[in-house]
């Protein structure tokens, strides 16, 4: 039965079909709790209903405020334009923008305006001895811990980061030199806001290099950016069975633009996985009885716990999950 039903499988499923939703969702900005990502919902919505099936949202609160499982859910971000020039001995050197790159912002930044001069922290332990006030501080350190740190306490004015997370040996510090990191603040309920802008490992080197020589530089930004409270929606569809109990297959559909692979393939995945078992259902390929799938996607992590914490029974009556 299992060989029959894997032979159905490979013979239904299209992979051209699925490379196309994969680069349609990485269309889409994604970041939770923002228009991006709402649109990219909406997206899966639509293609849902044409294909056939019935699309079911799910909308919990996005206001920083909310907490599922006792996790707070992200409030809505939204930037309308973020901008960012260096200012050196050579002149004016573009440095971000939020509309050809959303990376080269710290995701959730607030909004800021003006120019200031950029110095390097190394490390936040060397805050007990730098002057950091009224300064652009360069650093790869976690941007969360930079700003309660640096520009909460000690009065920087923003942040320019080139950290990431290293994982030898999949990545060194020699990998993806010139590749913008995803970088996102993590607002609760009403701390101070911050900025920041993001550059790459390599150009964070040319940048402390300049500085160690002795040039000057300064940053200068124009940040419009606002919070809101809003809705995040949970998409979902079903392949009815008849036992008891489903089957959850997820994937979740936020992240940056174009995020292929975080999830924008994953996403996609699920959604040719639910063509493909609704055209074997319907010509009696899956077999009788069999249980309901479920197809959800949603938020990392805060989707989920959004989607099981709406209705207790939803848990109970998952016997089984799949994530991609």
């Amino acid at each position: 039965m299992y060989e029959r039903c894997l032979e159905a499988v490979r013979r239904e499923t299209n992979g051209e079909r699925t490379l196309a939703d994969v680069r349609a969702i990485a269309g889409f900005h994604r970041i939770q709790a923002s228009p991006g990502y709402d649109a990219a919902a909406a997206w899966l919505e639509s293609a849902l209903r044409a294909a056939g099936y019935a699309a079911e949202r799910f909308s919990v609160p996005a206001d920083g405020r909310t907490r599922c499982l006792g996790f707070p859910m992200p409030e809505g971000w939204r930037c309308r334009h973020a901008r960012a020039t260096l200012h050196g001995a050579g002149g004016a050197e573009a440095a971000a923008d939020f509309a050809s790159a959303p990376l080269s912002i710290v995701q959730r930044s607030d909004s800021g305006q003006g120019r200031w001069p950029l110095i390097v922290l190394e490390s936040l332990q060397a805050l007990e001895h730098a002057d950091v006030r009224g300064k652009v501080v360069l650093t790869g350190s976690p941007v969360q811990r930079v700003h309660e740190r640096a520009v909460v306490v000690h009065g920087a004015v923003g942040i320019v980061s080139d950290g990431r997370r290293l994982m030898p040996p999949v990545r060194t510090a020699e990998h993806d030199r010139e590749s913008l990191c995803y970088t996102s603040f993590w607002w609760l309920a009403d701390r101070p806001r911050g900025w920041g802008v993001v550059v790459s490992p390599a150009r964070g080197a040319q940048l402390r290099a300049r500085l160690a020589a002795g040039e000057r530089i300064d940053l200068e930004v124009s940040f419009a950016c606002e919070r809101y409270t809003g809705e995040i929606p949970i998409v979902s569809t079903t392949l009815l069975g008849t036992l008891p109990g489903e089957i959850l297959v997820t994937g979740h559909l936020c992240h940056p633009q174009p995020g292929a692979n975080d999830n924008a393939s994953g996403a996609a995945a699920v959604r040719e996985t639910a063509r493909v078992l609704a055209a074997l259902a319907a010509t009696g390929e899956l077999g009788e009885p069999r249980r309901t799938v479920r197809f959800l996607w949603m938020p990392e992590f805060t989707g989920t716990y959004a989607w099981l914490a709406g209705d207790p029974l939803r848990a109970a009556r998952t016997v089984a999950a799949i994530n991609l």
